[in-house]
């Protein structure tokens, strides 16, 4: 096997790559849904198209370059041996990511969340909510995007940094943080768990797209670890015999706020 194979199914390995008929299933870079198609395309060249209406522009070179992908005509030989589902066949996905611990996150996303302090747009979008700003500051929402989050973390070993979910490493050499694009613009949200160590963040965008209003900072889609799907413990929760339940971490902290209860937010459906 050629070294342009191999690096072809290495890539569509770590992404999460599983085989339909003569193209590969993966997770887009983008969106983060499993809905991302890769195939050999007529003029020899490897095409990507994602299908969330949510990410219907993402297609050419500029994603497959995004995927780490070869984006040159690819020789005849490896361009038959792709046009075969054999190749296909032997693509595996690749075993999951160790995942930080939480006591390691808890102390990444603090840091991470008093880099993006809450700004008007924020606090008047949690207002709606009934949240005032006390509320909103102890509780520790935030704003996202924001440049250069990584340059304000306690920790810069690498080898620590690629197991704490929402930290990507892109193939250049280079860290990054996951969910850049203007497009995911909304609330950072800290997800707690029962002893109070934040060990989720996710965003609430403040423009709903076709694909959900909630997304969770993940590396999965660049061969790093899952975030947790984790049940929010709102702080300050009152502890009683009897426990409420509701979807979403923003409603589990009105609910804690405002009622006193003991409350637990559960993910939703889009919100994993």
């Amino acid at each position: 096997m050629s070294a342009v194979l191999k690096q072809i199914q290495e890539v569509l390995g770590r992404h999460g790559g599983r085989r339909q008929g003569r193209q590969v299933r993966l997770r887009c870079p983008f969106c983060q849904h499993n809905c991302l198609d890769v195939a050999l395309g007529e003029t020899g060249r490897l095409i990507a198209h994602c299908l969330s209406p949510a990410c219907a522009d993402r297609k050419g070179n500029h994603l497959i370059k995004q995927l780490g992908l070869p984006v040159d005509v690819l020789a005849e030989a490896d361009r038959e041996a792709l046009g075969s589902e054999t190749f296909f066949g032997e693509i595996t996905a690749a075993p999951s990511a160790p995942r930080a611990s939480a006591a390691t996150r808890d102390q990444i996303y603090r840091a991470w969340l008093a880099a993006c302090p809450p700004d008007e747009q924020t606090r008047r979008f949690l207002a709606r909510y009934g949240l005032n700003d006390e509320e909103i500051d102890k509780r520790g929402y935030g704003r996202w995007p924001v440049e250069d989050v990584l340059g304000r973390l306690p920790m810069t070993d690498p080898a620590v940094l690629k197991t704490v979910p929402g930290i990507i490493d892109p193939g250049n050499g280079k860290l990054d943080t996951a969910l850049r694009d203007p497009r995911f613009a909304g609330v950072l949200i800290p997800v707690r768990n029962a002893e109070g160590q934040v060990v989720t963040l996710k965003v609430r965008l403040y423009q709903p797209d076709a694909s959900g209003k909630m997304r969770s900072l993940s590396s999965a889609y660049c061969g790093g670890p899952e975030a947790e799907y984790a049940i929010h413990h709102p702080l300050d929760t009152q502890k009683s015999s009897r426990v409420h339940v509701v979807e979403g971490e923003i409603k589990a902290d009105i609910v804690a706020a405002l009622a006193r209860v003991t409350v637990l937010g559960l993910p939703g459906v889009h919100g994993i």
